[in-house]
């Protein structure tokens, strides 16, 4: 499921979908929410910036486990 994340966030990075909010701890996952709605995202490589790998159609909730996911 990782693995699954990890390419998601590379594609999200190379289309150029990141929102800054720095620093974050690379490859942390978070729900952002912003004019554009709720989103998964996940903290690049740098630590500078979020990638949002998914876009919610409802509201981003964190799951007691820390995972963040689209309800």
């Amino acid at each position: 499921m990782a693995r699954i994340f990890s390419l998601v966030a590379v594609a999200a990075l190379f289309f150029g979908a990141v929102q800054a909010q720095i620093p974050c701890s690379p490859g942390r996952y978070q729900c952002i929410n912003n004019k554009n709605g709720a989103h998964v995202g996940v903290c690049e490589a740098g630590g500078q910036a979020w990638a949002l790998i998914q876009k919610c159609s409802g509201r981003c909730v964190t799951a007691s486990n820390g995972t963040p996911y689209c309800a």
